[in-house]
């Protein structure tokens, strides 16, 4: 019987990669060296082949090696009317699957092989459901060839990627394939919290009309984009958190919401071409700090000059006067004033990003 197991809405998270390719292509010793050398938690199966008495077929039997206890038990035996399977091993790896804690998922899952038993329901189909409970980062599946259709069906979902083993760059796609989606979980994540703090926070500050709020949340959006562009590894990402963040803000449930949009766009923007010019360090973290902070203050300025215009200039020096003859002080233009202004709140917005 096909298994019906339909993913949750978690389960689309992971990562489904297929291997396939002819008989003997390596796909076994391929997905084995992937579990070698992944580096996290590890767990599996891989089918280890016997002896070939006839090249292009399937070998007389399958030695299953358990990847997360280290055990190898023949698995599949081939008899005249097909090849035979110790059931028993697929009930043991069904129960180690349904022992794993939830929300701490296996780095990489590996099952070898999906072929015709296990399109049938057969084979090790019976663990997909516990599968997809598990919830993999990665899940390795080897893939008798011209079968995708029938492993999409029997997992519920379409396969992310697929590689042929006896691709020279298959190992590289798949360590490229694992890091694309790592660095995508985390653009998530932190352009999830980027828009939490600009919903909460930042609505009660402009709420509350607090003084110097600008300063506050372009600081902590600067210090969030150096936190989540230390995790990834391709850091050009990191102004897709900046873009999620801004795209939340608009489901703010106080304050105005499309200058903040705008800001927070263009912050991620600046902060990236920093980070990209100076180069992944302190310096290049402070700097894009800072060109967070000076753009937080320099936008509404330039909006109200953009409807104003030199009007605001000459208003600007003319109460300049009024008050420098007064208070006898030789007092700033309008441009010299926001010189200043704007470099400090760099320099506030930097420090804070380099330090915090």
């Amino acid at each position: 019987m096909r298994s019906d197991a339909k993913p949750t809405s978690k389960a689309r998270t992971t990562l489904v990669v297929a291997v396939t390719g002819a008989v003997g292509a390596g796909k076994s010793s391929l997905a084995s060296h992937l579990a070698q050398t992944n580096g996290g938690r590890v767990g599996g199966w891989v089918a280890e082949a016997g002896a070939r008495d006839v090249e292009g077929r399937g070998a007389a039997n399958y030695t299953w090696h358990h990847l997360h206890d280290g055990q190898r038990r023949v698995f599949a035996v081939r008899a005249e009317q097909g090849y035979t399977f110790d059931l028993s091993q697929v009930d043991e790896a069904r129960a180690w699957l349904e022992t794993l804690e939830p929300g701490k998922p296996l780095d990489l899952l590996v099952t070898d092989e999906f072929g015709r038993a296990e399109a049938a329901g057969g084979g090790w189909a019976p663990c997909i459901p516990a599968i997809l409970r598990a919830e993999p980062h990665v899940w390795l599946i080897c893939l008798k060839e011209g079968m995708l259709g029938e492993l999409e069906t029997a997992i519920g979902r379409r396969v992310d990627a697929v590689i042929h083993a006896d691709d020279p760059e298959a190992e590289e796609r798949f360590r490229r394939l694992v890091a694309e989606r790592g660095d995508w979980e985390t653009v998530g994540v932190w352009g999830a919290t980027g828009g939490g703090i600009e919903m909460s926070l930042g609505s009660a500050l402009h709420a509350g009309l607090v003084p110097m709020r600008g300063l506050v949340l372009s600081t902590m959006q600067a210090v969030l984009l150096t936190r989540a562009t230390e995790r990834l590894g391709r850091r050009d990402r990191v102004v897709w958190v900046s873009f999620i963040a801004a795209g939340m803000k608009a489901l703010s449930p106080a304050g105005n919401r499309l200058r903040p949009m705008m800001a927070i766009t263009i912050q991620g923007l600046l902060y990236r071409m920093a980070v990209r010019a100076l180069g992944w360090s302190r310096l290049g973290a402070a700097v894009g700090g800072a060109l967070v902070g000076m753009w937080a203050v320099s936008q509404g300025i330039l909006l109200n000059l953009l409807f104003l215009g030199g009007d605001l200039t000459r208003a600007f020096d003319e109460a300049m006067k009024w008050l420098g003859s007064r208070l006898g002080v030789q007092t700033p233009t309008f441009w010299a004033a926001v010189s200043v202004w704007v470099a400090l709140w760099g320099v506030a917005a930097g420090s804070g990003t380099a330090w915090g």
